[in-house]
């Protein structure tokens, strides 16, 4: 007998919530509606969409560079920790030169990057420094002592080089102002070969 009291008390209860709650809802004055109307605009305008996230390219999954093919879009991190697109620099000239700090012909040709760069970056052609799987800090280390003053990226599990065919280093792939991949350079560059390079692609 006690069980069925306490049942009915506890159903009544539990509706006399609901009703409760419906009127609240529903019935709320009509100045205190107008103020969480006001508030739920307020809060609506200083919301901010949060923007959808980037995917990463998958270079395990891309297909093998072709020149005269569109260049394989990549996601590398920089020195500082933030992440390089290559599609970023679209509209630009991109030299991604693929080296590492123990290979003799990339010690050789950083220095002439280095003073090649600011004139380059003048006609809007970037480099794009891509280490061949190194340490962050060995790669730091070199960099501030030769003074690179171009993005230097970090390529830690070689999957960039792979798919776009690096066999040696240094390797430096030219992408038109189109995002076209153009030619692929196997060695040292210097200011007549680079040159060369930039004028054939300027004329396709």
């Amino acid at each position: 007998m006690h069980g069925k009291v306490r049942i009915r008390l506890t159903a009544a209860l539990v509706c006399a919530i609901v009703i409760l709650l419906t009127f609240t809802a529903s019935e709320l004055p009509s100045s205190q509606a107008t103020r969480v109307g006001a508030v739920k605009e307020e809060q609506a305008s200083t919301q901010t969409a949060v923007p959808a996230a980037r995917p990463t390219p998958d270079l395990l999954q891309a297909s093998y560079a072709e020149i005269g093919q569109p260049a394989i879009d990549f996601a590398l991190s920089d020195l500082d920790g933030n992440t390089v697109w290559l599609s970023d620099y679209s509209g630009k000239v991109v030299i991604i030169s693929f080296w590492a700090t123990w290979c003799p012909p990339c010690q050789a040709e950083i220095p002439e990057l280095v003073e090649l760069y600011p004139a380059l970056q003048a006609d809007g052609v970037v480099i794009l420094a891509v280490n061949f799987q190194e340490t962050a800090d060995t790669v730091d280390a070199f960099a501030q002592e030769m003074n690179m003053n171009f993005p230097v990226l970090l390529d830690t599990q070689g999957y960039l080089a792979y798919v776009n065919g690096v066999r040696a280093l240094p390797t430096s792939l030219f992408v038109d102002r189109q995002g076209v991949l153009r030619y692929s350079y196997m060695g040292s560059l210097t200011e007549d070969s680079l040159n060369s390079i930039l004028a054939e692609i300027d004329q396709k």
